[in-house]
């Protein structure tokens, strides 16, 4: 997993070094907003303890990422709140389901 991290890593920042000599707009935030999503869901079951399992913790990592998306886009709305909460409800009806099955 270190190792998949590092390599990606090396990849975005050649990503942000291309980004930083070739254009005026940081691009390269969403290519790296996307790594770093796509390692927090790899490393989700890594933080399961105790009463957080490992689908809230990629629960939490995909709200993180909304946020991020949010935040780069510079719209000034919490529109990230919206899909955060319906998957909040989806966890909640799932976890409930599983419980009284």
């Amino acid at each position: 997993m270190i190792g998949h991290a590092q390599r990606l890593g090396i990849l975005w920042a050649a990503l942000a070094a291309v980004n930083l000599f070739t254009s005026d707009d940081f691009w390269a935030i969403w290519p790296g907003i996307v790594i770093v999503v796509f390692l927090g869901l790899e490393a989700a079951p890594l933080l399961a303890r105790g009463w957080l399992d490992a689908p809230l913790a990629r629960l939490a990592v995909i709200v993180a990422g909304l946020a991020l998306v949010n935040l780069a886009s510079r719209s000034g709305e919490p529109w990230f709140l919206w899909p955060a909460g319906a998957l909040v409800v989806a966890y909640l009806l799932r976890r409930a389901w599983r419980r009284a099955g």
